[in-house]
């Protein structure tokens, strides 16, 4: 069970800097039981900074060196830099929010670098890290959408919730529905939104105002750098059904990672791809 953290307040930094937003029931599910979260004042968040951070693709150390453990030095170096960042900025409000593809699944396999290896190493971040699942933060092993990501589930929580900072609704969004095959070969998604994802944004996103600011928070982006609706993995993307809940929303910003690129898409009509430009 989970919370969506009202505005002005914030939650405990847990293990691995992650947000203590969400519990786990322990009781069988015809048992009734009380789950108690608790906020702490976070006084005046108006002005806040939001660090966005996408594909670190942790691949672990490895006995032969190279990529894997730059990698990691990458990393431990990212840690440094934005923990001075948070440090030489005392008193700001800043958090952090990954998008996707913390690990790469198939060095879970090849290196035995899992998720819980991620947490351990990224428990050094200095601040509330929100985490979004990418599609290669699923275990490849299991060929079933939701039961792979079992394991980010036990260390990370919910795969979709949302929370607020000051006037900021943000929402975090699983926009990767898995087709793995079960073996190491048989990785493959879509792009999009199960009807469970969907029916739970819907009835969120009832209880927001039309004017209120959205950040939406996704790996894989709504288009593409020329504007299309083709990325990576099998199909098109589910553009439309994910850009249509948000229709009546004045100000949404999507956030994405997944392509190694950076550009942006705008939109003077949302539901008009015609309309979206690319702008590097």
């Amino acid at each position: 069970v989970y919370i969506s953290i009202p505005s002005g307040y914030t939650v405990r930094r847990g293990y691995g800097s992650v947000p203590e937003f969400y519990r786990y029931t322990v009781k069988e599910a015809t048992v009734p039981e009380r789950i108690d979260f608790e906020l702490i004042d976070d006084g005046d968040q108006t002005n806040h900074t939001m660090l966005l951070i996408g594909d670190i693709h942790l691949m672990g150390y490895n006995s032969n060196g190279n990529e894997a453990n730059r990698n990691l030095t990458q990393f431990n170096a990212l840690v440094n830099e934005i923990n001075r960042y948070v440090a030489d900025n005392e008193g700001s409000k800043i958090y952090a929010t990954t998008l996707g593809d913390m690990t790469w699944d198939s060095y879970w396999i090849w290196n035995n670098f899992r998720i819980p290896d991620y947490v351990q190493i990224s428990d050094k971040f200095n601040l509330n890290v929100f985490c979004t699942v990418g599609n290669h933060d699923n275990d490849l092993t299991v060929a079933e959408d939701w039961a792979c990501m079992a394991e980010w589930r036990k260390y990370y929580g919910p795969t979709y919730y949302s929370f607020n900072i000051g006037q900021v609704h943000y929402i975090s969004l699983d926009n990767v529905i898995t087709k793995n095959g079960g073996t190491i070969d048989t990785r493959d998604y879509n792009c999009g939104l199960t009807d469970q994802i969907l029916t739970w944004l819907k009835k969120d996103l009832a209880l927001v105002d039309k004017d209120t600011p959205i950040v939406v928070a996704m790996h894989i982006p709504l288009l593409n750098i020329n504007g299309g609706t083709s990325m990576s993995g099998s199909g098109d993307m589910d553009t439309y059904k994910i850009i249509d809940a948000f229709f009546d929303y004045s100000d949404v910003t999507y956030f994405s990672a997944h392509s190694h690129t950076l550009y942006n898409n705008y939109g003077e009509e949302v539901l008009n791809l015609n309309k979206f430009k690319y702008q590097p």
